[in-house]
């Protein structure tokens, strides 16, 4: 990657000042992108076209060219410029998407053509429809809890996002993303699904209170707690690419996106995941912290609400934003009653079983790292804050390996809710001799 030089092929091309990503190392003073689509077709092919991406754009600047005709932002001026443009529409590449040459909502181009289908659509997914619809999701909602704890019976891990697929249907994909990320990040960050739980369960006393409401609305956490998971991994992480109307250049008025006139023939777009991770609006962006949504600071709110798109934005962003929200909710709040399990809730005793090896604030660990980890849900019913550890046995192998074994039974029916077993590797620092 480098700006075009007087040796350069193509130096008369309207983006050849652009910085443009290179594939392959030997391709001397020659970007790949400004040639062909190989660039991204590869790294699409690996999975891995919007990391590619962020980082190009982290090194290079807030524009990159990634295309021959195709330039990539991560502002959200660029943001409002594309998406919230009337004079904009789809790309020409997403035709080649046409099924029987009838277009869909997805992939129509024409402005009046969509505005038709949107229609359609958005009868489907009117508040109306959304009341009616909400009796069968809860219902799907028991369904989706029952395929996890007769998944809990298994020793192997449990795949999230294909247990949420049975309701993929009404949301074109973007739902189980949404869940599965969500749950992937509470998981791993105990403190924010400790809060989560802690609001579900003073706000709620039964499932039947769980209903679309201002009561479920004004759940500021979980509210937060979902947008974050969404921020981290948006349903589309790479680039929707967008192109004026073929009759916008006529009139002469320029297409400027972020400062930059946009030469006749150029797809145009934002990174979602770039965006998303862009540290001047989202500070350490790579950390879950739900918080970041509470911010009492109106101006650095809405800054992040600017640069937040899991679902495109404008007139051409998901329909079905509404009811991905209401299906993530709702499951999300029947969830937050599941105690997650962590890996330091199991290692903690064993630790705590040596506290003179361990020393004050574990100073004397130098690896700590977990081996197996098996749970078993007994009673999944019952609330994780009335449950006490009435057994814990804690083994000291050779080798730093040690086995955990924990009972956990409900205070007030006397029933065992949960077992948990762990092996875990404690290695600890070697002791310095005594001058």
């Amino acid at each position: 990657m480098g700006n075009s030089s007087s040796t350069e092929p193509g130096l008369g091309h309207p983006l050849a000042t652009y910085s443009a990503f290179v594939l392959l190392a030997c391709i001397s003073r020659t970007s790949s992108a400004r040639l062909s689509d190989v660039y991204a077709g590869f790294y699409t092919l690996c999975g891995h076209l919007h990391l590619r991406t962020y980082l190009d754009l982290q090194r290079y600047g807030p524009v990159l060219r990634s295309g021959p005709n195709k330039l990539v932002f991560k502002s959200i001026e660029a943001l409002q410029d594309i998406y919230n443009n009337d004079r904009i529409t789809k790309s020409h590449v997403y035709s080649l998407t046409v099924a029987s040459g009838k277009p869909s909502l997805f992939n129509v181009i024409d402005k009046r053509h969509h505005r038709e289908k949107r229609r359609l659509i958005g009868h489907a997914i009117s508040d109306k429809s959304l009341r009616a619809f909400e009796p069968t999701l809860i219902d799907q909602i028991d369904v989706f809890l029952h395929q996890l704890l007769e998944a809990l019976r298994q020793t192997s891990p449990v795949e999230l996002s294909e247990r949420s697929n049975i309701w993929a249907w009404t949301l074109l994909g973007f739902w189980h993303l949404a869940i599965a990320a969500l749950f992937f990040y509470l998981s791993r960050y105990p403190k924010a699904y400790k809060k989560l739980a802690q609001e579900v369960r003073t706000s709620f006393q039964s499932n039947a209170e769980i209903r679309n409401g201002p009561q479920l609305q004004s759940s500021r956490c979980l509210r937060a707690c979902i947008d974050e998971a969404l921020r981290m991994t948006p349903p589309v992480a790479g680039t929707l690419w967008r192109e004026p109307y073929a009759n916008e250049y006529k009139g002469g008025e320029p297409f400027v996106v972020d400062g930059h006139v946009i030469p006749p023939g150029t797809q145009v777009g934002v990174s979602i995941y770039a965006i998303h991770h862009e540290e001047t609006y989202f500070p350490k962006p790579f950390l879950f912290q739900p918080e970041r949504w509470l911010e009492s600071d109106t101006e650095t709110l809405k800054r992040m609400k600017l640069a937040f798109c899991p679902f495109s934005t404008g007139s051409r962003g998901c329909a079905g934003k509404s009811i991905c929200r209401l299906v993530t909710t709702a499951a999300a709040v029947h969830l937050a009653a599941f105690g997650f399990v962590s890996d330091e809730m199991s290692v903690g005793p064993a630790l705590a079983a040596s506290p003179q090896q361990i020393g004050r604030g574990f100073k004397n660990v130098a690896l700590l790292t977990s081996l197996t980890h098996n749970v078993s849900f007994h009673e999944p019913r019952a609330r994780i804050d009335d449950w006490v550890v009435l057994e814990r046995d804690t083994k000291w192998g050779a080798h730093g390996r040690v086995l955990t074994s924990q009972r956990f039974w409900d205070m007030k029916t006397g029933r065992l809710v949960m077992t948990v077993s762990q092996e875990a590797l404690i290695l600890l620092k070697p002791k310095t001799a005594k001058m």
